[in-house]
Formats: C-alpha cells, structure tokens, sequence
C-alpha cells in the first residue's frame, strides 16, 4: 500500500498540467475576488440576500460560484484517470501482485485530495483581497466560518468527484469517461442553476450541489443554530459510499488483460 501511495504522490506531483491547473485556479480566484467586492455581492438565501461584509463572506460567495468549475475541473480528472487503463498502468500494477483493493483505495485517496485542493484554490485566493478590503473583523468567526464552509465543500465535491472516478473505471477509456463526465456534471449544474428558487425539479434535492448550497446559506455565521447541516451530511455521504462501492465490484470483476 505504501508503494502505490508513494507512486500515485510520485505521478501527481510531476504532473505538469495539474501545477498549471493549480495555479490557473488560483489565479483566476485572486482575480475574480475584485469583481465580487466591486459589485457588492449579496449571498442569497432562502429567506433575503445577505450583503457581504467579511472576508469569510465573501469566501462563502465564491465557494457557491465554484460549481461552474466542477464541470471543467471533473472531466479533466477522469480523462486521466480514465487514461491509466489504456496506459495498461492498471494492468501492470495487478501483474505486480498489488491488491486490487489497494489500488482502488490509493488512487482514489490521492486523486480526491488533488481534486479538492484544485477547487479550494479559488475560494481561498479570494480571500487575499477580501482581508485587505474588509479587514480582519471577527477574526475567530470568520476563520471557523471559512473552515466550515471547507469542509462542507470537500464533502460535496468529493461526492462528485467519487461519481467521476466511478465512470472512469466504467468505461476504461479517459477520453469518453472525460466527455461523459463533463456533460453529466453539466447538466446536474444546470438543473441546479435553473431549479434555484423552485420546485419544479424535484431530483435536484438528491445532488451534492444544492446540499452544499443549503449549507451555506444557514451558514452565514459560525454562531448559527445550524452548524451541522444533516442533509448535507448523510446525501453527500451515501453518493460517496455507493460510488466507491460500485467502483469497487467493477474493478474487482475487471478483465484487465
């Protein structure tokens, strides 16, 4: 188990297009934050918009923002991992007498934490310019505000990211689980996006999007009375086990010959 960690770590950081998707995140991140602060940005919930009037809020605004991203950043991630089968990578590691289960588990540890630091990169460059408009403010309520509003996000995230991994080894094929990764990803964020304010379509209640978005919208404060989202927690959780579980009986039944 060590080795496949070590050697997954190894592939990840000498990866160049990930360094260049890092740091495009990121970038785009610390841009944006001026457009966000300029336009005065109110955080809607489902009562009235919120103005944001802290570094943590306006986290909160572009965390939200960042399911567009989902799509292009998902698809990617597949289309690689996707690419390791018709790399024969699989293949070799099984005839090297790995446990299939240890190179599902490390593949998708390793992949999953790469994935989540992409999407946390453009929220938190936001906050570079947030402190230096806004100020410090609360500063322990702003600091437990944002590290909720992160850990609700790896978890949603995760949840889509574990559905990305599990098309991957269905199709054993980058390119066609990439497109079809993006396009899926894409319609649950539309469906989102145009559901918002409606309950027209009732499946969107079961997407780890508009659980993320629940919670931060009873988020607003680390003194709220709904710290803990429930739903959230247990829709998001149950997307992560199914998704591994199916991958797992695929892989472990896989003719990788």
């Amino acid at each position: 188990m060590d080795n496949l960690l070590r050697a997954e770590r190894y592939k990840l950081f000498h990866r160049f297009t990930y360094w260049i998707g890092l740091a495009v995140m990121f970038a785009f991140g610390f841009i944006s934050a001026k457009g966000y602060i300029d336009d005065g940005m109110y955080f809607a919930t489902t009562s009235e918009p919120v103005p944001v009037s802290s570094f943590s809020g306006l986290f909160n605004c572009m965390a939200a923002d960042s399911l567009i991203l989902v799509v292009i950043v998902t698809g990617i991630l597949s289309l690689i991992i996707g690419m390791e089968f018709h790399k024969r990578t699989m293949s070799s590691e099984v005839a090297s007498g790995h446990k299939r289960s240890e190179i599902i588990f490390s593949k998708i540890m390793v992949n999953t934490i790469a994935y989540n630091v992409i999407m946390l990169a453009f929220p938190y460059a936001g906050i570079i310019k947030a402190v230096i408009y806004y100020g410090t403010g609360n500063l322990l309520d702003n600091i437990l505000n944002i590290l909720r509003t992160s850990a609700y996000m790896v978890l949603a995230y995760t949840a889509i990211f574990a559905f990305a991994i599990l098309l991957a080894f269905l199709f054993k094929n980058g390119v066609v689980a990439g497109i079809v990764t993006t396009i899926i990803c894409f319609a649950m964020t539309y469906a989102f996006a145009i559901s918002c304010g409606s309950t027209g379509l009732a499946f969107v209640f079961v997407l780890p999007f508009y659980h993320f978005r629940k919670a931060l919208e009873v988020g607003s404060s680390i003194d709220g009375d709904q710290i803990i989202n429930v739903s959230s927690l247990i829709v998001c959780s149950l997307w992560i086990a199914i998704c591994v579980i199916i991958t797992w009986r695929k892989f472990a039944k896989s003719d990788l010959k």
